[in-house]
């Protein structure tokens, strides 16, 4: 929400104004051929050796956006911006600050949603390019700008596959990357795709974002990827001031359950697959919206509901999804659609829709002409396709002409290998369903999820479906995890007033957001392990019965059943047949959906009461996480290992910096033991003005990675943070970013030993509180 004092970015005021077109990148294409550039998925496009170049203008073209002054038209800053806050015009000199208060220019709720996120995606993509063009290439040797000037010709903005790739890609997941200089070296720099920083240094507040709406986004000038907890609303907050990212947060709503294993499926690739099946009209395919009364639960699946569960990268597969979609089903379109009702009012939306609508701010001219939704409805318009789409392909036009009922039939199969989970492994072992002559013909069971999105003030929540294997007892809500629904939603009170403006009246509406959740390839490995006895409606509904359950979640905290009321929680099982062919370009039919009454569940959690949440006193603040005292040249050992996710914090009382007299090196550690061998150690060296990072394994010491001790420590207290990330080590100091330090010993730490060469004053004091949590999550609860 922009405060009083904010005044709109200086290039609004410009006169004669000149709006920005969007033309897509026009290098590269064939037009009379409808050839054009591909979007590839991230990690395969990254790990492609032969496509470094591009890689490289990527990240150095992200990195100098995200550089460039928050107030200009084309900075990360502004272009991210149009998504939410700080609600201000973009690209539209002509708008009043006053106009817009609390609105913005996406749309949700309604069939706008696949639509305006293509020319906004255009945008950055056209941006990234121009910079690579205009700012990068030029300062590299004149023999390499041709090479360079070919890759960003072909290159065009890469997309996550996460319905298949269940981690956040590798280029977003490291806190520092390497880049080139014209000199032929490389470069060490903060990695732009990992954490967004403000370019001033200041907070976002200084720009007109505050707290509420946006709860990814740090006040500290820096983006935070999953929060875990409330904290991440609270502007006293460390996640708040500093950010904090957690990848290993981000792929728990797209795996599969722990207890499956490691398959390369989970809950987003059979929702995908449905997605793409399923004999939508496009209304329904767009939007999570749900009329009061609408009961159809084979109208449940839509493409908003798989995008509340990731935000972010997953923009670029969603205009994939629809873009594939719409290949399929070209003849399924709309007329006249209603606006209907989010909590973030779209800036200028009429209340009808229609295929002319101005999708703002987007513009096709510098005249200011919008983009509409006709108009954006086909990616070539943009410049660019995606990999199953290339139409112009020799096999497609043998004898001059496309044949598109070919290049559909290969559509089909890459949907049905790629992300038909279920059809494949029914198709494995036939003997769960009836053989038919061209395949299989199955049961297939699914839970609708419907809630009121506003009911808990507008704050958004998670719901998490938990299966206990075999014997109604539930575990852990690691071990038993299934699925989720993530609902997408921002409060519209705080402190008193109201800052958002349509939340309140969308609040006392009776509509629900709905999602749809097939389980059926869950329900095959129960039945594979021995859990489940067969597929039969009878014997999964007993199951499921004794079995399934369901809890509600805010910023990782579990919530009591009074929330579960309070958002209206239904359940609904449901089951269908499904036909699922050898052929593998014949997609799977999906018919005779309906309800399944014994499996409809509510507020309680579960089915079986011995699974049902029962009413719980007021929360009260959560008990301390374990501490101890680590003192001064000597060791501590842990209570229980430490492993990936789980997080050290070192609370220090005192921190000195002044150089001390000393023969030797001045150094104060700490070092993360096993047995005699150091997994990680941190050297702060006052003298050197470096903190330095290191093991020692097998009585060898490795190479030493070192960060400046400049602008560290500058509170009189201190609190380190050592996250172990799996793969390597983050650490912070007062919840700042310091480093990350790849593993080169995969055991855990078991020991800390605390220590100073000669008995020297230490920069810490000289005892340390050892606080120790088993993952990210639990940090900001203490």
């Amino acid at each position: 929400m922009a405060g009083t004092n904010y005044k709109p970015p200086e290039y609004l005021s410009k006169r004669p104004y000149e709006y920005y077109a969007i033309t897509g990148i026009k290098a590269g294409t064939v037009p009379d051929q409808k050839k054009a550039p591909i979007r590839q998925e991230i990690d395969e496009w990254s790990n492609n050796k032969a496509n470094a170049d591009q890689v490289d203008l990527f990240v150095m073209a992200w990195r100098n956006l995200m550089n460039t002054s928050p107030r200009e038209r084309g900075s990360f800053f502004q272009v991210a911006g149009i998504h939410g806050q700080p609600y201000v015009p973009y690209d539209e000199p002509d708008t009043d600050l006053a106009d817009i208060k609390d609105k913005g220019y996406c749309t949700h709720n309604n069939i706008l949603f696949p639509i305006w996120h293509r020319p906004y995606l255009a945008l950055l993509e056209q941006l990234l390019y121009e910079n690579m063009i205009s700012d990068i290439i030029p300062k590299f040797p004149k023999d390499k700008q041709t090479g360079l000037k070919e890759a960003a010709d072909s290159w065009r903005l890469p997309f996550w596959d996460w319905a298949i790739n269940h981690r956040v890609p590798t280029l977003a997941k490291y806190p520092t990357t390497t880049i080139p200089t014209p000199n032929g070296k490389r470069e060490r720099v903060e990695n732009p795709l990992y954490q967004f920083k403000m370019s001033t240094n200041e907070p976002f507040l200084s720009e007109g974002v505050g707290q509420v709406f946006d709860p990814w986004a740090g006040e500290g000038g820096k983006g935070i990827r999953s929060p875990d907890i409330e904290d991440s609303q609270n502007p006293e907050s460390e996640t708040w001031k500093n950010g904090v990212v957690n990848n290993n947060q981000v792929g728990i709503a797209l795996k599969s359950p722990g207890w499956m294993g490691d398959g390369k499926y989970g809950a987003a690739s059979e929702m995908v697959y449905r997605l793409l099946t399923h004999p939508l009209d496009y209304p329904s395919f767009a939007t999570t919206f749900r009329a009061k009364g609408q009961d159809d639960i084979s109208k449940d699946i839509n493409l908003e509901y798989i995008h509340n569960n990731v935000h972010g990268w997953h923009l670029k597969h969603i205009d994939r999804m629809w873009a594939i979609w719409q290949a399929l089903n070209p003849d399924k379109w709309f007329e006249t659609a209603d606006k209907n009702t989010f909590f973030q009012e779209a800036i200028g939306l009429a209340d009808t829709i229609t295929p002319q609508t101005k999708l703002r701010p987007f513009h096709t001219d510098t005249k200011g002409t919008c983009w509409t939704p006709e108009g954006a409805r086909d990616v070539l318009n943009f410049g660019y396709t995606y990999p199953e789409l290339q139409t112009w392909d020799a096999k497609y036009n043998a004898g001059g002409a496309y044949n598109r009922d070919l290049h559909v039939t290969d559509i089909r199969k890459i949907i049905n290998e790629k992300y038909g989970a279920s059809r494949t492994e029914l198709l494995k072992n036939p003997a769960l369903g009836d053989k038919t002559d061209d395949g299989v013909k199955s049961n297939d069971f699914a839970f609708s999820v419907r809630y009121k999105k506003y009911a808990l003030g507008g704050n958004p929540f998670t719901i998490k479906i938990y299966l206990a294997p075999g014997d109604g007892k539930p575990r852990t809500p690691e071990s038993d995890y299934v699925t989720e629904v993530y609902n997408f939603s921002f409060p519209s009170i705080v402190d008193g007033k109201e800052v958002c403006s349509n939340c309140t009246s969308v609040e006392a509406t009776d509509s629900k957001a709905t999602s749809y959740l097939s389980i059926t390839y869950v329900l095959v490995q129960c039945v594979k392990r021995g859990i489940l006895a067969s597929l039969d409606e009878a014997t999964v509904t007993k199951f499921l019965q004794k079995n399934l359950y369901w809890r509600l979640y805010q910023r990782g905290r579990e919530l009591g059943r009074f929330e579960m009321e309070k958002i209206e929680l239904e359940v609904l099982g449901s089951f269908n047949t499904a036909q699922h062919h050898k052929d593998a370009t014949i997609l799977s039919g999906f018919k005779g959906f309906r309800d399944i009454p014994s499996l409809a569940g509510g507020p309680d959690g579960a089915l079986d009461p011995k699974l049902k949440k029962k009413p719980a006193p007021p929360p009260t603040n959560p008990p301390a996480p374990p501490s101890a005292g680590l003192h001064l040249n000597s060791s501590l050992d842990l209570k229980s290992d430490l492993t990936a996710d789980g997080v050290i914090i070192l609370d220090s009382t005192s921190v000195d910096l002044n150089q001390i007299q000393t023969d030797t090196i001045d150094n104060t550690q700490v070092t993360f033991k096993n047995g005699n061998d150091t997994l990680f150690l941190i050297s702060f060296r006052r003298a050197e003005g470096q903190i330095v990072f290191n093991t020692n394994l097998g009585g060898k010491w490795g190479p030493e990675e070192r960060v400046s001790l400049d602008g560290k420590l500058k509170q009189p207290q201190a609190a380190i943070m050592v996250h172990d990330q799996g793969e390597g080590f983050e650490v912070s100091i007062d919840f700042v970013h310091v480093a990350w330090f790849k593993k080169r010993d995969p055991r855990p730490i078991k020991t800390l030993r605390y220590g100073t060469n000669k008995n020297q004053k230490p920069v810490l004091a000289d005892v340390l509180k050892v606080s120790v949590y088993p993952s990210m999550q639990k940090v900001f609860t203490r």
